[in-house]
């Protein structure tokens, strides 16, 4: 749903008006948004990877249902959890002003409220799932192989979501384009609420998200 579709749907429909911290009546429009979400990403750039990059060769590996694809390297989670446990900080991300947000207005207020349990001894679990946008990788060619006949070609291309790559789904057995959501959540909540929402590529382990995502959410 686009925005100009959200705004219209929380005029015909008072509580999402309600819900979205709006006054019936009084809601903003989509100039106001769109100003708005500038504030919340922190870069110049629209994206976190380049948009010119090469073709993926190859998809990920199928495995069997239930049963996640392979991480790749052996010792890869353990090189990159030590990496990652001896940095000094993190690198900034261009998505913190939106976190920090999430953390102040949501989480801070669902603590108060006793609605994620003991925040002195909180505990907290993670899990991924697959966020399907579009049915395929949108590119643009950077080169004229295509008009040359030219079937094999390995110059770069322009992605216009680089972030996004194919991922593959073990519940559902197939290959699905778009993110990764890993998910922190409360574990002592009886509402399961989330505590750190992170999109992570399509074909990243869920291992390597929990060790990013976790370094990032402390």
């Amino acid at each position: 749903m686009g925005i100009t579709e959200w705004i219209n749907e929380m005029k015909r429909t008072p509580l999402y008006a309600i819900l979205s911290g709006f006054e019936v009546g009084d809601v903003p429009g989509v100039g106001t948004f769109y100003d708005f979400f500038k504030r919340l990403w922190a870069s110049g750039d629209k994206h976190i990877r380049a948009q010119k990059r090469n073709r993926r060769k190859s998809k990920p590996k199928k495995g069997k249902k239930g049963e996640k694809a392979p991480i790749g390297a052996p010792g890869r989670i353990s090189r990159l959890a030590g990496g990652m446990r001896h940095a000094a900080k993190t690198t900034d991300l261009p998505a913190d002003r939106l976190f920090h947000f999430f953390q102040e207005n949501i989480v801070n207020v669902s603590a108060r409220f006793g609605l994620i349990g003991d925040c002195s001894a909180l505990s907290a679990t993670g899990d991924g799932t697959p966020l399907v946008t579009a049915a395929y990788s949108r590119s643009k060619s950077t080169c004229d192989c295509r008009a040359q006949d030219l079937a094999e070609c390995n110059h770069p291309r322009i992605y216009s979501q680089p972030d996004c790559n194919i991922g593959w789904d073990s519940s559902r057995e197939k290959y699905f384009n778009g993110y990764h959501l890993y998910m922190i959540s409360a574990a002592d909540s009886k509402h399961d609420l989330p505590l750190y929402p992170r999109l992570q590529p399509a074909s990243r382990h869920d291992a390597l998200s929990l060790v990013i995502s976790s370094v990032e959410f402390k």
